[in-house]
């Protein structure tokens, strides 16, 4: 009985086998028809499958995916194993048959039904997953206090990207307390760099921003309200007086008046008692003049004590203005005090010291940032030379370099509130490291591996304003990256949605851990200010509709997929994300050859996901760089002009100064930033730029 168990049971694996290799030959083939996962099994994207276009759009979208169980033999025991969670996009995953939620229709269930029972089990790259999922929030604010249980779990596993988002939790203090030890402590062990120097975070998140901004306004609203209140304390106060003074002086008259009426009733009393007949008309009469002078005087005493209340009531009002004006005035006592923020230099941390490197033979360094001070700033210094402040708080001041030497500077902000804070770093003359590469015997071992990108310049919009720049901008950078940085480009000239997901899709097919990866997008942006979610908008972007939107999110989403092994988003527009500077891995400037060659290999070897932006969340130009935006002008001049291995944080730090410059001319402050994007698995180190010409 049992043998015929299992030659049953092995028939069906031998038709199962063959039924999977006919449906495989038909999808490659297109002459039939798979059958799909139920509709019970599966929950499809919210845009209309009325088009093959956005049908396909659907079938690119990257996904959780939970495949079915792998029917295997042992022996002569056949078994089912278990699901098997993967990411990949919705297309892949049909094919497979497995189960996936669109990610714009997940919620907590749908989205850990995939990855936390293999977590539950103790695998360390589901409970990284459980961990992004709750760090992301779907459809109700993020848990930020589970996603850190759950990278916990994954990291003391040794699982990189749990000890990355996990570091990045305590540097932001999001669900856990915040520790900056702690959390370069988590950097440095997912990097496995001894020498590892993170870049010190002095700029605020958007959402500390976007609470500093409220709060600001807040104290707008209080400041307001206490010189209301005053107005109305004192108003209040001076209504007091009179209404006391009028009391006092209605009491002093009744007083003397009740005596007076008092007496004359005792005369006419007496008069009474001994008056003859002929004189009672005259005392009836006197009589009746008491009784109504009484009456008035019992009216006033009723007014009086109106008066009474009115002043308790009164009383009572100024004495809730006072509460109201001490609590105001508390609150703005434990305002928080200024806060420094820097956008250029980029700043690093070593060995406990902020450090700052700048070009060597440069007399002078521009310092730019902003101060964030909810009371208001009432002295603002740099180096205690006393500095002006824009209405908004952003500041620019010049710091000489005598001698080429290493120069402190000291920033100090004091509020209205006489609370101060400041800022110390060093600035310090770089060593020229053009020769790294050129004749040392480090590089020749270096596998940088193969360079490819994708470049998308997007100007003729169907429903948008054109631009004048982005297809330029894209040819000439994708000339630069081919010609000297042996770059194999792909240029998609207007890109539609489903045309940059046609790209996007063909690069991750083809891409491995070999191969490093350049997204550059020029292009018309938006930023969702409530959700902070920005969108790149493709050619066929309606401005009234975001089904053809892109969001950042489905970017990072293709380069957490992706096998790449290093990827650099460059985007001439906003790019908003969950991003810190202080996991970039950089070196002390001036160190030698040998050092900097031994750091380069590491780097090389490395799992990361970096993007350089245009510009914060303000808009960017499109123009003033003659045939190029601000920012393409310079960037394209910093590639043209760099003949030494760079890396990405480097190549920020000499476009960042030039582009704030140009475009404060035209009356638009732009400040690029440079971040590590963790949700797309930035694990550690840097891209790396490598000119042909010293390529080993």
């Amino acid at each position: 009985m049992i043998t015929l168990i299992l030659q049953i049971l092995d028939t069906v694996l031998q038709r199962k086998i063959m039924i999977s290799s006919l449906l495989f030959s038909c999808i490659v083939l297109s002459s039939c028809q798979p059958n799909r996962v139920p509709p019970e099994q599966m929950i499809r994207s919210s845009y209309p499958a009325s088009t093959s276009a956005i049908a396909e759009i659907d079938s690119f979208l990257p996904v959780d995916c939970l495949l079915p169980g792998q029917i295997r033999r042992l022996g002569s025991t056949v078994y089912q194993t278990r699901r098997r969670p993967i990411k990949t996009t919705a297309g892949d995953c049909e094919i497979r048959g497995g189960e996936y939620v669109v990610h714009d229709q997940a919620n907590y269930t749908s989205a850990l039904k995939i990855w936390l029972p293999q977590a539950q089990n103790g695998d360390p790259v589901a409970q990284t997953y459980v961990g992004d999922i709750y760090q992301k929030g779907l459809g109700t604010p993020p848990r930020y206090d589970r996603a850190a249980e759950w990278y916990a779990k994954a990291a003391k596993q040794g699982n990189v990207r749990a000890q990355m988002s996990l570091g990045f939790l305590y540097e932001k203090g999001l669900g856990v307390e915040k520790n900056t030890e702690l959390a370069h402590s988590w950097y440095r062990k997912a990097s496995g760099m001894k020498d590892f120097v993170p870049t010190e975070e002095v700029s605020l998140s958007s959402i500390e921003r976007q609470e500093l901004l409220s709060l600001r306004e807040e104290v707008k609203d209080q400041r307001n309200n206490t010189i209301i209140l005053r107005n109305q304390l004192e108003e209040t106060g001076k209504k007091l007086d009179r209404a006391r003074q009028q009391l006092l002086q209605r009491q002093k008259s009744m007083e003397s008046e009740i005596k007076s009426l008092q007496k004359q009733r005792r005369e006419l009393e007496e008069r009474k008692a001994t008056a003859v007949s002929g004189s009672q008309k005259e005392l009836q009469n006197m009589d009746k003049i008491l009784s109504q002078r009484e009456a008035e005087l019992g009216k006033q005493q009723v007014e009086m004590e109106s008066l009474r209340t009115e002043i308790q009531n009164q009383t009572r009002l100024a004495e809730n203005y006072r509460q109201d004006l001490n609590t105001l005035q508390e609150k703005l006592s434990n305002l928080p005090p200024p806060f420094i923020e820097i956008n250029d230099p980029t700043i690093l941390a070593t060995r406990s010291v902020r450090l700052a490197w700048v070009e060597p033979e440069v007399k002078t360094r521009r310092i730019t940032g902003k101060v964030w001070a909810p009371a208001g700033i009432s002295q603002f210094t740099v180096n205690e030379k006393q500095e002006s402040l824009q209405r908004d708080g952003n500041f620019i001041a010049t710091v000489p370099l005598p001698g080429g030497v290493e120069t402190e500077v000291r920033i100090v902000a004091l509020d209205s509130q006489g609370k101060t804070s400041s800022l110390r770093f060093s600035l310090k003359p770089q060593k020229d490291s053009a020769t790294v590469g050129a004749g040392t015997d480090t590089l020749p071992s270096i596998e940088f591996g193969n360079y490819h990108a994708l470049i998308i310049g997007n100007d003729n919009y169907t429903s948008l304003p054109k631009l004048q720049t982005p297809i330029k901008d894209a040819e000439t950078i994708a000339e630069i990256l081919k010609n000297k940085y042996g770059f194999q480009v792909t240029i998609l000239p207007n890109g539609s949605r489903l045309q940059i997901f046609r790209a996007l899709e063909s690069f991750l097919r083809r891409l491995d851990d070999r191969d490093n990866f350049l997204l550059y997008y020029a292009g018309h942006g938006e930023l969702d200010t409530v959700n902070r979610r920005g969108y790149w908008l493709p050619i066929d972007a309606d401005p009234d509709s975001r089904g053809n939107w892109i969001p950042n999110v489905e970017i990072t989403d293709y380069l957490n997929i992706m096998t790449a092994k290093q990827i650099l988003v460059i985007a001439d527009t906003c790019y908003s994300g969950i991003m810190t500077r202080s996991t970039i891995s950089s070196m002390e400037p001036g160190t030698s050859n040998e050092v900097r060659g031994n750091f380069l290999k590491r780097l090389a070897t490395q799992h990361a996901r970096m993007v350089l932006s245009s510009g914060e969340e303000q808009p960017v130009l499109d123009v003033g760089g003659g045939e190029h935006s601000v920012f393409a002008k310079v960037l394209i001049d910093v590639l043209n002009n760099n003949n030494e291995i760079i890396e990405g944080v480097r190549l920020h730090q000499r476009i960042n100064e030039r582009v704030l410059y140009k475009s404060e001319i035209f009356g638009m402050p732009q400040v690029p930033q440079y971040s590590a994007l963790i949700p797309a698995g930035h694990e550690a180190g840097d891209f790396i730029l490598v000119p042909r010409t010293i390529k080993p």
